[in-house]
């Protein structure tokens, strides 16, 4: 093809477009918060007592409904208001938020009879008290976040607004794509993935394994030139997307498929801007989220089996467990099929942040934020650093006694900042997360905006963070991204740069 513009300035002036968008978005978030101060002051002004546990019932399966409407109305309005903020967690945050901690933790009022049951013999139980004070926990940290977002927008607007045209170069967009995809998918499938496999010795170090979404980009961008009227891309997109998908399903993780099908639509939604088309694929992506459970169940059982752990087995060993999913007879089929609504239990962490505040209260602090100064410091200066291992570990065997277990077990930013600092850290700690979430924000909507499509890496690790992020410890999901981001800022800023200059000097 000819020489397709790799940057593609727009016909008006971005900052002043940046400027007016910005103010919107804060506006809304404004309103958002004002909703919430309701309900928070609702649950903050609630004595606890277990006389009241039938009130705490009703409360519990009413106002989780609510915070999911505010969060689902401050999304839409947001997509409407900044197109470009799909790519940030201005736009995925509240999202997050309303799946995971107000949707979520109603699978301990609405959940099925299998569920219910299951979840009353489980380690992790929880009483309505216990319920109701970490929905307490859940709301005021998401609102602290939320203010963090808001007060940057407000305070230090300009970081939105500016955004200047970028330089055209020969790069072609469509070469870049397709070289993402190959090169990304070479790195992924044949080193990343084997190595964590174990079946290949090759230690792939932290900074490398950010790279692992490279192809999912490449088919970003491949998506978005279809979506803006090239047409004859769509050949590479339907021969090699299929093959991804295919690939990524036999991983036995819902987020690898998830993650596939989810950058392509918003690649193309920078293009096509349409918010049906948009939702109309989220609801795709939500079916196919929900069908994998049984497929996901089966493969890591199968492996569990044959070599004790989740993950040991080649393509060869899992292609076969897929094949064995889909011919197995329906009683071996049943007896997979999650009938305890595991994709709703996964959703919801109040068990673990029911443990964590019931340390706090008893003196059992966690302290892991201590170490929080060694992600700085690069193993090839410090080469004996100590293998930063997540709190997850210590936290489970904390909470079973059991000290020679090996499970990790999730919790959140906020059950991690009570268990730290108790509810000073959740109302500081949130509001300084919500700060670095708007920076991040700020940053990849201003790549968005000039389609300066070589920084989609950095992004995409910013994305995850704020997508992924709350569902971790404070140390694993906030801290230990950053030297990586980065890192990979840097180098691409320095890719990009030197492109267009080369570009310019022509």
């Amino acid at each position: 093809m000819a020489s397709t513009d790799f940057y593609k300035p727009h016909q008006h002036n971005l900052s002043s477009e940046g400027s007016i968008q910005r103010r919107r978005v804060a506006r809304v978030y404004g309103e958002a918060i004002l909703m919430l101060a309701p309900l928070l002051m609702f649950y903050w002004i609630m004595p606890l007592s277990d006389d009241l546990h039938l009130f705490y019932n009703f409360v519990n399966s009413i106002l989780p409904i609510y915070f999911c409407f505010v969060l689902a109305l401050l999304a839409a309005r947001v997509l409407k208001r900044m197109p470009d903020a799909l790519w940030t967690g201005v736009f995925w945050f509240p999202i997050q938020s309303l799946v995971f901690f107000g949707f979520g933790p109603l699978v301990e009022i609405y959940g099925n009879e299998i569920t219910q049951v299951s979840l009353a013999d489980s380690g992790l139980a929880v009483s309505e008290v216990e319920l109701f004070r970490t929905n307490i926990l859940s709301v005021t940290g998401v609102s602290f976040i939320l203010l963090g977002f808001f007060g940057h927008m407000k305070y230090f607007s300009k970081s939105w607004a500016k955004s200047k045209d970028v330089a055209r170069t020969n790069f072609s967009m469509a070469k870049f794509g397709l070289l993402m995809i190959l090169l990304g998918g070479f790195f992924k499938y044949f080193i990343l993935l084997p190595a964590q496999w174990g079946f290949i010795n090759v230690t792939v170090a932290g900074v490398l394994s950010g790279l692992g979404n490279a192809v999912d980009l490449g088919f970003a961008i491949i998506a978005y030139m279809i979506a803006s009227g090239h047409r004859k891309h769509t050949i590479i997109f339907w021969s090699l997307w299929p093959l991804h998908i295919a690939l990524s399903v036999i991983t036995f993780a819902k987020m690898s498929v998830v993650i596939a099908m989810l950058l392509p639509l918003l690649g193309a939604y920078i293009a096509h801007r349409s918010r049906k088309r948009f939702i109309f694929g989220l609801l795709i992506i939500g079916f196919v989220y929900a069908s994998l459970q049984p497929i996901v169940h089966y493969g890591r059982a199968k492996i569990y089996a044959n070599t004790g752990t989740i993950s040991n087995a080649d393509y060869a060993e899992r292609v076969e467990h897929l094949l064995q999913f889909f011919v197995s007879d329906e009683e071996v089929f049943n007896s997979f099929v999650d009938d305890r609504q595991g994709w709703w239990t996964r959703l919801s962490s109040a068990g673990p942040q029911a443990q964590a505040m019931a340390l706090y209260d008893q003196g059992n602090y966690n302290r892991t934020l201590d170490q929080a100064w060694m992600f700085f410091i690069p193993r090839a200066i410090w080469p004996n650093k100590p293998i930063m291992v997540g709190p997850g570990l210590e936290f489970y065997r904390m909470v079973t006694g059991r000290e020679d277990a090996n499970s990790f077990l999730a919790l959140s930013i906020y059950g991690d900042l009570y268990w730290q600092y108790g509810w000073s850290g959740v109302i500081l700690g949130s509001t300084l997360i919500g700060v670095l979430f708007a920076m991040l924000s700020a940053q990849s909507v201003r790549i968005i905006r000039r389609r300066d499509f070589l920084m989609l890496p950095p992004v995409l690790m910013a994305l995850e963070m704020m997508l992924l992020g709350p569902n971790k410890y404070v140390l694993n999901g906030i801290i230990g991204p950053l030297p990586i981001y980065f890192a990979f800022y840097v180098f691409f800023n320095f890719v990009s740069r030197s492109l267009r200059t080369k570009q310019k000097l022509k």
